[in-house]
Formats: C-alpha cells, structure tokens, sequence
C-alpha cells in the first residue's frame, strides 16, 4: 500500500487562503490556486463544514461497534425523526427542499 504525502495547512497559507474567499473566489478555485483538494479549503475556511466533518468522523466510530440490527433501527428512528419534523416544521421543510434541489443541480453537472 502506497503512503500518501499530505500538505499541511500552514497558517500563512490558511491566512492566503482566507484572502482569497474574502474577495469572493469559490472554494473550487481556491483549491485550484493553492494546489489542495476542495473539501481541504473548504474544512479549513468553513466552520460549518469543519463542525459536521468531525461530527461525521465521530459517528463512523461509534457505528463501527453496532450489530446491523442496532444499525437498522437508527435508520429508522432517523427517517422518522426527519418525516415527521418535515410535516410539521416549515422551516425544517424549506430547508429540506433547498438543499434536495441543490442536490440534484450538482449532480446535473
């Protein structure tokens, strides 16, 4: 198996990057620029995104050690949890629509 060489994000180059989104180029073009992948710019430039890719992570872990019984009962409560906020949340529905048409936009592409 091949090791990787990755960059490290140095703060110099975090407080170029952080220039850059400050005069409105995408993170895409950014990544480009600064020779790094998109999600990279963007974990690093975006807290939101930082705060659900660690969430993510954590949650990889903790599924890892559950039976696929355990495993089909959170989908469950989970596809429940979200029907049922979606029914009566309008927020929560606006929201939902939103991002299912960005969704699809992006994978028109």
């Amino acid at each position: 198996m091949a090791w990787r060489k990755y960059r490290k994000v140095t703060p110099e180059l975090l407080e170029y990057m952080q220039q850059l989104r400050n005069e409105g180029m995408s993170y895409s073009k950014i990544a480009k620029v600064v020779n790094l992948a998109t999600s990279t710019v963007q974990y690093h430039l975006d807290s939101r995104y930082k705060e659900i890719t660690n969430i993510r992570a954590r949650e990889s872990v903790r599924n890892k050690n559950l039976t696929e019984e355990q495993k089909l009962r959170k989908r469950m409560y989970m596809r429940n949890y979200i029907r049922e906020r979606y029914h009566s949340d309008p927020e929560f529905r606006k929201r939902m629509i939103e991002s299912a048409k960005k969704y699809q936009n992006e994978n028109k592409k």
